[in-house]
Formats: C-alpha cells, structure tokens, sequence
C-alpha cells in the first residue's frame, strides 16, 4: 500500500517485537480494557532513523497525561505536520471497525479513547494511525497519545500514552 510512483523506497525499519492485545467483540464479553492498538519493534539499523519528528521537534522523552483542551501536535505519515485541540474524551467503550482479510470487518472497543479537532483541517488521516501526539507543557514537550483513528467529519481519535507504556514497560 506505501509503495506509490514516485514514493520513497521501501527498506526494513526494524522488526516485531512486541504487540499489544487488539480483540474483537462486544465489551459484555471481552476484556476492552486491555485494546491499546500498539506495538514495539526492535530497529534494525539505528543509523538509518531519526528521532526527529520531520523537521519539526524531536521525540520527546517524556510522557504527560492527555487531557480535554490541551493543544495538541502530531506528524503523521500521510498529513504531516499539524496542530488542533483534544475536544474530550468519549464517554463509554468507542467502536472501531476495521478490515481483517479472511475474517471480514470485525469492530473493536477501545477505552478510554480522545477526540481531537485540527486547527486547520484534519487533524489526521488515513495513513497516519501510529502518529505520536504531543503537547506543549511550559516549555517541554511530552508525548500524550497514539492516534488510532479518525471519522467523515474530520475528528481524530487518540489513545493515551501513558498506560502503554506502563503495559509495555517501557
């Protein structure tokens, strides 16, 4: 799908190396709590990537708790760089269907989950799931959220940093 006319040719980043829970099915069944959509991956050559985010900031190396009305940034793959506001958080499990070959269009609960409007636009797209949210605290930077997923009207859909990188231990 990444391999387009023109694009940038593709290598090995890294390799799997440890996924996090993402189950189907409905919360009165199954453990929602645990769907975190995240994974780590053990990189294969470090002197191929970079921490920086674009030219824009650098990964931060701290992690904040996201939060209603925090202004927020992120560089994604298919929209680059942009900004917006965290409008709340859902309230209640938020569904997400998504399409597994062989097995259909399953939906997914995830929870707690963030919405968050762009500035400008959208604040992600498709192609952008895995883009890092940040915010700007004082004169920090900190990593808040993953975003997941995104709707028709523009909003984006992020999850908090914090609990996957305690699941992780990383």
């Amino acid at each position: 799908v990444d391999i387009t006319a023109n694009g940038i040719d593709p290598f090995t980043i890294g390799y799997h190396h440890t996924a996090m829970p993402m189950v189907h099915g409905n919360p009165d069944n199954v453990d929602i709590l645990l769907n975190r959509d995240a994974a780590l991956i053990r990189i294969a050559d470090v002197a191929r990537v970079s921490s920086m985010q674009g030219d824009n900031y650098d990964t931060p190396a701290q992690a904040f708790g996201i939060f209603p009305g925090q202004r927020v940034e992120k560089v994604g793959r298919t929209t680059r760089h942009t900004s917006g506001v965290v409008i709340g958080q859902m309230a209640g499990p938020h569904p997400c269907t998504y399409n597994l070959p062989g097995v259909g269009s399953p939906t997914a609960f995830f929870d707690p989950v963030y919405v968050i409007k762009g500035d400008n636009g959208p604040f992600s797209e498709g192609g952008d799931s895995g883009s890092l949210v940040t915010a700007m605290i004082g004169d920090q930077r900190f990593a808040v959220g993953l975003i997941f997923a995104g709707d028709t009207q523009g909003l984006s859909y992020a999850l908090p940093l914090l609990p996957i990188l305690t699941t992780l231990n990383v």
